[in-house]
């Protein structure tokens, strides 16, 4: 009888044992609910351009740019004619002023939007302007499902838009304001024949394409 209980303890001990290890198992690959094993699911990427190349569609439609300073780009396609992107897909053909001299005026003044690497801070340093048309165009788009958009330093043009114009497409062979000014009445453009930069009055109207980071 002694014998028969010792067997019996022993026998409890090992599916004592055995169990634990399944509940450890359980625990490190996978979950239980209401007694159900499920697998473990790994998160879903936040990246919305997961796997593309530089001129793929990215989650809702805009463009991968590549990547500079550490960043990852997204572009607005081309043809867009107006803050939602109507005409996406075809070539740019609508036109801004830097500054209209309208308003609460960005044409005259030192604005302080001088980055030449930082266009989402330039961007935000001229929505304090009423006239800044091309940096509002930018800001206040939205498509993709995104609203966060900005009009690029001439430093980003240079390395992500016309570095990648071929991939990215619908560029105009024109000249594109960046958000970066050239004293009180000048702003910098990129010529996107050559790549030339340079500096024109801030009322002149040129081609935008916005972008953003994450």
């Amino acid at each position: 009888m002694k014998r028969n209980f010792v067997v019996f303890i022993c026998m409890l001990l090992g599916l004592f044992f055995a169990s634990s290890r399944v509940l450890h198992a359980t625990v490190i690959h996978g979950a239980v609910m209401h007694g159900v094993l499920l697998n473990y699911m790994a998160p879903v990427s936040a990246d919305p351009c997961a796997g593309k190349s530089v001129g793929q569609s990215c989650t809702g439609g805009a463009l991968y740019g590549g990547q500079y300073n550490g960043s990852h780009y997204m572009v607005t396609p081309g043809g867009c004619s107006d803050e939602s992107c109507t005409g996406a897909g075809g070539t740019d053909g609508v036109t801004k002023a830097w500054a209209n001299g309208s308003g609460t005026s960005a044409w005259g003044v030192t604005t302080g939007a001088a980055s030449n690497t930082d266009g989402k801070g330039n961007t935000a340093i001229l929505m304090n302007y009423t006239d800044s048309d091309a940096a509002h165009w930018c800001a206040t788009m939205n498509y993709g499902g995104y609203t966060d958009w900005f009009l690029p330093a001439p430093n980003e043009i240079s390395s992500v838009l016309y570095a990648n114009k071929a991939a990215l497409g619908g560029f105009a062979a024109t000249d594109y304001w960046s958000s970066t000014e050239a004293g009180i009445y000048g702003a910098v453009y990129v010529n996107f024949t050559d790549g030339s930069v340079a500096g024109l009055n801030k009322a002149t109207g040129f081609d935008v394409r916005c972008v953003r980071t994450y």
